[in-house]
């Protein structure tokens, strides 16, 4: 009779600590596929295109409230006739949540990204970079240690330029 109670009672323990298994905070990953928008202008000309794009991120959430992360984006490529741009992001932000019962978290971020574009033109290329102001926001659905997420971020890009990413990803929380 005492191990069927003992391994009851160990049962009942095991159960007791899956909230902390799933808990919110700790290490993030993760990666999403999107739709990037890019608004390119050269001299007299405007470029406006979306494309296929996907980020990968990492970051620290140490708190319900508050999060860190780092992402790299690759906004795919934008052309028209004889001009196409391809564009890639490296961002570091700060993410404030607001967390809902049951499981979701409505977020905004605000950061910086560094950024480079590579345009070709009908005779030649024109390369630039930077570092501009980023920011978004998102929904996020929490399962356990996984979470879903529905992102829109604006990246601030001189020259004219702008670059929106909309993404549907995955976050894994390792604590």
């Amino acid at each position: 009779m005492k191990p069927i109670l003992f391994a009851m009672l160990a049962g009942v323990a095991m159960l007791a600590g899956l909230p902390a298994w799933s808990a919110d905070n700790g290490l993030v990953i993760g990666g999403a596929l999107g739709q990037s928008r890019s608004e390119l202008r050269v001299g007299n000309f405007n470029l406006r295109d979306n494309d296929a794009g996907f980020k990968l991120f990492g970051g620290l959430r140490p708190l319900d409230r508050l999060g860190l992360e780092l992402e790299y984006v690759d906004f795919g490529n934008a052309a028209s006739g004889t001009v196409s741009s391809d564009h890639t992001a490296w961002g570091a932000f700060a993410i404030g949540y607001l967390p809902l019962p049951p499981s979701l978290d409505i977020y905004g971020k605000l950061g910086f990204a560094s950024w480079k574009s590579n345009t070709r033109l009908l005779f030649g290329r024109i390369s630039d970079n930077g570092i501009d102001v980023a920011y978004g926001a998102g929904l996020q659905l929490r399962l356990g240690s996984f979470a879903t997420r529905l992102e829109y971020e604006e990246f601030g890009v001189s020259n004219s330029n702008k670059l929106g990413f909309l993404s549907l990803g995955v976050a894994w929380t390792i604590l």
